[in-house]
């Protein structure tokens, strides 16, 4: 989500990425592009706060933990150079508090994982294109993969995308029926005998 005042693009501050299904490592993939256009200089404040979610089909999805990136000092470092910017981060992602602290997401600022002395739930990597704005208007990129796929083209991931994955995150199991177990066939044997017989008039 950016939190960003002065942000007047056409798509929503809020955007989210498909779903690794099944994942059992932690190590998702996602292969996901998100944009923000038309971010009006000066701005009194600009950050981007990545989320990550457990997703659960039955229930709501549980948030894992967050980071907040101020952005602020990249997107005006493009405006006074005139010089487009790339990066690559690899930053922890700290645990949200306790619903005792009104469900509050803990933050963590880049360069910083260990705000508070808080262990990290994770590790998120991706890369960020800051352009200026006429240059963003001669490179048009569709949003998560979609048309036009470019800027940087992204491919969907094998990893977490097929039905078995998506079937995997059900787990079913019989309750142990110990000695009845052994006995059921016969019982069931029995029934249909029973029925057979009322079929034929015989009781």
């Amino acid at each position: 989500r950016l939190e960003c005042k002065e942000y007047n693009g056409r798509n929503d501050e809020y955007q989210e990425t498909d779903i690794h299904n099944g994942c059992t490592t932690g190590n998702a993939v996602f292969n996901w592009r998100i944009v923000y256009p038309h971010i009006v200089l000066p701005t009194q404040s600009c950050t981007m706060d990545i989320s990550c979610f457990d997703a659960n089909a039955l229930t709501s999805d549980t948030l894992i933990g967050m980071v907040s990136i101020d952005i602020r000092k990249y997107v005006e470092k493009v405006a006074r150079d005139l010089e487009a910017l790339t990066a690559t981060a690899d930053l922890a992602f700290m645990p949200v508090s306790s619903e005792e602290d009104g469900g509050k997401e803990a933050e963590a600022q880049a360069g910083d994982p260990s705000a508070e002395g808080q262990d990290p739930a994770g590790r998120i990597q991706f890369e960020f294109y800051i352009y200026t704005q006429s240059e963003a208007n001669e490179k048009p990129a569709g949003l998560a993969r979609g048309p036009p796929n470019e800027h940087p083209p992204l491919t969907t991931p094998a990893e977490g995308r097929g039905w078995g994955d998506v079937f995997a995150g059900f787990e079913f199991s019989l309750p142990s029926f110990g000695l009845f177990a052994k006995v059921l066939p016969l019982i069931i044997f029995t029934l249909l005998c029973l029925v057979g017989l009322k079929f034929v008039g015989l009781l």
